[in-house]
């Protein structure tokens, strides 16, 4: 780097133009692959993001079937419970008509 610079100093502008010249594609296809090295992780990263965010998505929608099927399973409990004790009341209340 120092040499460069030394170089770029003490030599005249016709040559550090051509240099930089010759030297301008070997840069630019460095940069071009680091660019594509970057991106490259960019994606993955986004990937791995994407690839999280559904398994949360299909773990909420797994608990929520859970929470639905409990919810049921107690409503039509509660309706069972409350039929069968309608149906004790009933039955022991006695009948206005009376049959010997």
């Amino acid at each position: 780097m120092l040499e460069a610079l030394f170089a770029r100093v003490t030599g005249e502008t016709a040559d550090w133009l051509r240099q930089v010249r010759e030297q301008a594609p070997t840069i630019k296809a460095q940069e071009e692959l680091a660019s594509q090295a970057r991106l490259a992780d960019m994606r993955a990263v986004e990937a791995r993001r994407r690839e999280a965010l559904a398994r949360a998505r299909a773990e909420r929608d797994r608990q929520q079937r859970i929470i639905v099927a409990v919810t049921v399973a107690v409503v039509a409990v509660v309706i069972v419970v409350a039929v069968i004790a309608f149906a004790i009341a009933v039955s022991s209340i006695p009948s206005p008509c009376f049959y010997p």
